[in-house]
């Protein structure tokens, strides 16, 4: 390697004169030391600062400092904007395409914000590090009216009794709910193997989440009748179910499907 000394470095054909340094084939202009540019800085190579030495990519910064390395490389129409050794998968990137800006990971595509604001998540989900949050929505400030911060959906068991007498048997149950904000849907199918002297109406208990107020869905017996039936939030945790017309839906094999909408308090 060919060593130069100097302090300072005229060009000899005045001033808007530009100085060229070349390295010539695959060799390369390094300076050991310090060293101030008065002007602007043209690289068609690549740049290598502090010991960095990876010129793997045409059109590239590298960076090593004395804990975590900067790398800046083009590739075609993307600058990728790394901090991590090049090779190291573990280290975050910045993809710039055009007016578009991409986070990556594990040289993955994770979140961009496109050029006309739209966020664009392209793996994972997203979560808060604490509970009760939240994302308001069709505002432009904090409004309590249009946050939503609960979503939830799930299974349960309903449990099934009768409002005069008792069932004897009862068969398979089974019931799914979805929560969004205060309302709640939920939706149950019981067997009533053997009605006993069940009357009155049926009263299907277990709610997930306890309702506020009465509310009132609808249903189907399914095995004999298909009856149409009225499905009533009989308290904060049970449904009362009867028949379109008042009657008892419960008799020995039947099968009740249901679902309420209703909020909590």
């Amino acid at each position: 390697m060919s060593t130069l000394n100097v302090t300072t470095i005229i060009p000899d054909e005045g001033t808007n004169t530009a100085l060229s340094l070349d390295g010539k084939g695959t060799g390369k202009v390094a300076v050991v030391d310090d060293a101030s540019v008065g002007g602007d800085v043209l690289v068609t190579g690549n740049v290598g600062v502090g010991g960095a030495s990876d010129f793997s990519q045409v059109g590239g910064l590298s960076i090593t400092g004395n804990n975590v390395p900067l790398r800046v490389v083009g590739n075609n129409a993307t600058t990728y904007i790394q901090l991590g050794a090049s090779g190291t998968s573990a280290y975050p990137q910045l993809a710039i395409n055009g007016d578009d800006l991409t986070l990556r990971t594990s040289f993955s595509d994770r979140l961009k914000i496109e050029a006309g604001g739209n966020i664009d998540v392209e793996a994972g989900n997203i979560f808060f590090s604490t509970g009760a949050k939240g994302i308001y929505l069709g505002v432009t400030s904090a409004t309590a009216s249009n946050l939503l911060d609960d979503y939830e959906e799930g299974t349960w068991t309903p449990s099934v009794t009768s409002s005069g007498g008792s069932i004897t048997t009862v068969g398979t149950v089974s019931g799914i709910y979805t929560k969004v904000g205060r309302m709640v849907t939920v939706a149950f199918s019981i067997t009533i193997t053997t009605n006993g002297s069940g009357s009155g109406q049926v009263n299907v208990g277990g709610l997930p989440v306890a309702s506020s107020g009465t509310w009132v869905g609808t249903g189907r017996e399914n095995a004999a009748t298909g009856k149409q039936q009225q499905c009533t939030t009989a308290s904060s945790t049970s449904i009362g179910v009867k028949n379109y017309d008042d009657s008892y839906p419960g008799a020995d094999g039947r099968v009740l499907f249901g679902t309420v909408t209703y909020s909590t308090a």
